[in-house]
């Protein structure tokens, strides 16, 4: 594993070896969740299967949550902030649509910087977006799918795992300019922080715009469990051949 940094941010590569100029031939990205290390991520390096010469990159969020909201969440990382308590209470009162409206509250300028992190790994890495696969957990899935639908270029395949989308109203509309996009969701059926709910509401428009969705729903809470693993580790090597 070694540690670089790309847009400002600072990222675990999987393998040192690939840093080396033309080592890499495709690369997946993988964006942790909110509240969570840096390094949250860093070992499904270790266990997720792709195809060689594969670059795996873990990039650590841009937000220090210890010095934005205190001690309570030292080394804890994030995309951008979220109310938490307004969060778990619109889940709580079952307004769904509002929980997921303030997921997006600072996603505006995260944006940028995610794709300004993965223009500097296709241009240092010189690979073309259909080599890229983007993914995350979470937080970091909500802000994958948001760039998906953001940028012009098409990536190989999205892994959103445990997301939701901050834009339910057109997110159908904009997904049909990317019809033909290959994506993973999973979701556990009880999962206490984004209820499964948006999980299936977000497969139903992306599947109505033609996009080619893998499923894979899961008994258990908001997490990544075998099934999801060995389904990415099925998948990745499929859209990288």
């Amino acid at each position: 594993m070694s540690e670089l940094r790309l847009a400002g941010l600072k990222v675990h590569l999987n393998d040192s070896t690939l840093s080396q100029p033309g080592a890499m031939a495709s690369a997946v990205v993988l964006l942790h969740g909110f509240g969570a290390p840096g390094t949250d991520l860093v070992a499904l390096g270790d266990v997720l299967n792709v195809p060689k010469n594969t670059g795996i990159f873990f990039p650590e969020g841009p937000v220090d949550l210890g010095a934005e909201m205190g001690s309570g969440y030292s080394g804890a990382r994030a995309w951008w902030p979220i109310d938490m308590v307004q969060l778990q209470v619109a889940m709580m009162t079952g307004h769904f649509e509002k929980a997921a409206k303030g997921l997006s509250e600072g996603i505006d300028a995260a944006r940028p910087q995610i794709i300004a992190l993965l223009d500097e790994i296709q241009a240092r890495f010189t690979l073309n977006s259909d080599r890229v696969v983007l993914g995350g957990f979470s937080q970091g899935a909500v802000a994958c799918l948001d760039v998906a639908l953001s940028v012009q270029r098409r990536f190989a395949g999205l892994l959103l795992m445990s997301g939701t989308t901050v834009n339910p109203e057109s997110i159908e509309e904009v997904a049909r300019s990317k019809s033909g996009m290959r994506a993973l969701l999973s979701h556990g059926q009880s999962d206490p922080m984004l209820p499964f709910a948006l999980a299936e509401a977000v497969r139903d428009q992306l599947m109505a715009a033609a996009w080619e969705v893998t499923w894979v729903p899961f008994p258990g809470g908001h997490g990544i469990p075998v099934d999801v693993l060995k389904a990415v580790s099925k998948l990745v090597p499929e859209w990288l051949r």
